[in-house]
């Protein structure tokens, strides 16, 4: 009997177990793909929905360093006219 022949008759044999393992892994991965489309959508809403609010920032001064400002700075960008 071929080798091919033999893993015919086992995988015909456990073919129900084979079948639901792969629609609950077809259903894992469409569950996890729905929650990230979810939660991004929801991000981007909650954005939108802040920038309607607040209103979008014409001028940005970030830390190089990703750190924090001295109080100078802070000051010294207050004082300046418009701001």
């Amino acid at each position: 009997m071929s080798s091919l022949r033999l893993a015919w008759r086992q995988l015909r044999r456990e073919l129900d177990q084979l079948s639901l393992a792969i629609v609950v892994i077809a259903l894992g991965v469409a569950l996890a793909a729905g929650m990230l489309l979810a939660n991004a959508a929801l991000r981007e809403a909650f954005q939108e929905s802040m920038e309607a609010l607040v209103g979008k920032a014409d001028l940005r001064i970030i830390a190089r360093s990703g750190g924090v400002f001295d109080e100078d700075v802070v000051a010294q960008v207050e004082a300046v006219q418009g701001v």
